[in-house]
């Protein structure tokens, strides 16, 4: 039945035991997650974005990471959807805001989280959100709030609100793995954003590939236009800087310039055991 309604709907299914094998990994994955969160094994790495002319550090992303016993650290790809299917995508991102309350993180530097379609209409979390803004106890001109493309695809009209009220007390957003999206131009259209990221894989081949490098101009270009900075992700080379500093992107964010390390936490620093508010 699962696998019927996720190919799509109106759907219909046959039972072969390469589902019940899937279905045993899912279920297995739920239970260590669960004792992930119990154990503390959740760590907050940071990724540094910098100014694509001087090379000064602009702002740090945070990206979660799972300590896992058995199979050492592992990255979002492997566990954040079934994070997120079983409820607990609200607890980890406001424990990672915990984190850069309680470090005092904002006050210094600009840091971005990413927030998926689920936070931004739950009103619990925004509404916790908007209190550590107002009490100072996060920064709001350092905070950079980062959504995907898919994000808009759902509510565009209701996100967007949501957005412009963030934006409006100087949260900056950000609109991530642009170009990757079915409607990126529209969403530009819809959401005046502060940056625009281009998705790495436009990076890849980008001094090999004219068509790559066309989209890549092209995406700078119409960002300034409209008054957006644009980041450029995955940058692994020199060559690559050289070209985005040429055609007059904003910011740099890959392995060049950083790869994702563990925030540094004072001893206080309350660990993730997903009772968060």
């Amino acid at each position: 039945m699962y696998h019927a309604k996720g190919t799509g709907r109106a759907r219909y299914s046959l039972f072969t035991p390469d589902m019940a094998e899937r279905t045993m990994r899912q279920l297995a994955l739920e239970n260590e997650l669960h004792a992930a969160i119990q154990e503390e094994q959740f760590r907050v790495f940071v990724q540094p974005i910098v100014d694509c002319a001087t090379g000064q550090l602009h702002s740090q992303e945070c990206l979660i990471r799972w300590q896992h016993p058995d199979k050492g650290l592992l990255s979002p790809i492997a566990f954040l959807d079934t994070l997120e299917d079983i409820g607990l995508m609200r607890d980890l991102t406001d424990w990672i805001l915990d984190q850069l309350e309680q470090t005092h993180a904002t006050r210094r530097h600009s840091y971005s989280i990413n927030l998926s379609v689920v936070l931004l209409g739950d009103a619990g979390f925004m509404g916790h959100l908007l209190q550590r803004i107002s009490t100072g106890d996060i920064h709001a001109k350092n905070l950079i709030i980062e959504i995907t493309e898919d994000t808009l695809s759902d509510d565009l009209e209701r996100i967007t609100l949501q957005l412009a009220d963030l934006q409006a007390i100087g949260v900056r957003i950000a609109l991530d793995d642009f170009g990757t999206g079915q409607s990126s131009l529209s969403h530009l259209r819809a959401f005046p954003f502060d940056t625009v990221k281009i998705d790495r894989a436009f990076m890849r081949d980008v001094i090999d590939n004219d068509q790559d490098a066309t989209l890549v101009r092209a995406i700078i270009g119409l960002a300034h236009t409209l008054g957006m900075n644009v980041v450029a992700e995955g940058v692994e080379t020199a060559e690559q800087h050289s070209f985005l500093r040429k055609e007059g992107c904003d910011l740099l964010q890959g392995y060049l310039f950083g790869r994702p390390s563990p925030m540094k936490q004072p001893d206080n620093v309350v660990p993730f055991s997903g009772q968060q508010g």
